[in-house]
């Protein structure tokens, strides 16, 4: 799933994710202090204010508490902010990683 992240006139950072018929919404979205969990993000739909709390609970375990992942199937795939929210961590983790080796090179 691409993810787009923008930032809107507000400053606020947005991240668009599409729904079942590939149309995309945009969402505010902010980390929060994830209590018990390893890692949370809130994300708030802009034109509706619908927010929900994303958590990975345990490496590769997450959550959602919006009402298509409340009353998915088993077997079912995961809702589209978990999608996101995967997508957001593994590139901030990538992001802030610092390189393993870095050489630096003088002029002779």
């Amino acid at each position: 799933m691409p993810v787009i992240i923008t930032i809107n006139d507000a400053g606020q950072a947005v991240i668009e994710i599409a729904d079942a018929d590939a149309e995309l919404h945009a969402y505010r979205f902010r980390l929060v202090p994830p209590g018990l969990s390893l890692w949370a993000l809130e994300v708030t739909r802009a034109d509706s204010d619908k927010t929900y709390r994303v958590e990975e609970l345990s490496p590769g375990r997450w959550t959602c508490n919006c009402p298509a992942e409340t009353y998915r199937k088993r077997g079912a795939d995961h809702c589209k902010h978990q999608a996101a929210a995967r997508a957001l961590r593994a590139w901030l983790t990538s992001f802030l990683e610092k390189p393993a080796h870095v050489e630096h090179r003088t002029a002779s």
